[in-house]
């Protein structure tokens, strides 16, 4: 009734937040009002504010990441438009290249396992591993190793036509 409309539900209406397809709560900060806490979708990616966290050397998920991996679940639950979405794990460089990237690939086949059993279709899903090929950082300082040790979700095709768009196959 002449209203601005609020797409996501959360109390913000659509020209006044950030992220007017994900709830979020109001921020004082105009590009981060309305949008997820530590989850949002931008682009060809969705982006978490916060790693996902495993034992050392290990592919478990540890409990502190459950959270963030929730809000990952969620999102994919608010954009049926996300027809396969790519779990891509990263290591430092310590150790054998071979044995970062069979840990950066069971990293990512961990996380990927998580959202199956929260509900997220195995057809959306993909795990990729890339060891320690694509460093953000430099591999020499604790800060730099600790931040080329992530976990990234790439978006690889949308489709308009919701769950029947969840097919196997190539992607764009």
């Amino acid at each position: 009734n002449g209203c601005p409309p609020d797409t996501d539900g959360d109390g913000l209406v659509d020209p006044d937040d950030a992220c007017p397809n994900e709830a979020g709560p109001k921020t004082s900060d105009p590009k981060t009002t309305g949008c997820p806490a530590s989850v949002r979708v931008e682009g060809t990616q969705i982006i978490i504010m916060q790693q996902v966290n495993f034992e050392t050397a290990k592919a478990r998920i540890l409990p502190t990441s459950f959270n963030l991996l929730q809000q990952v679940a969620d999102v994919l639950a608010q954009h049926p438009d996300i027809a396969r979405l790519a779990v891509d794990g990263h290591t430092d460089d310590r150790g054998t290249e071979a044995s970062n990237l069979e840990l950066s690939r069971a990293r990512a086949m961990s996380v990927m396992k998580w959202l199956n059993e929260k509900g997220i279709d195995p057809r959306r899903l993909e795990a990729r591993g890339f060891g320690p090929r694509r460093p953000l950082a430099d591999n020499k300082t604790d800060a730099g190793r600790a931040k080329n040790r992530r976990v990234e979700f790439q978006i690889r095709k949308r489709t308009d036509k919701g769950e029947t768009g969840w097919t196997d196959g190539p992607v764009e």
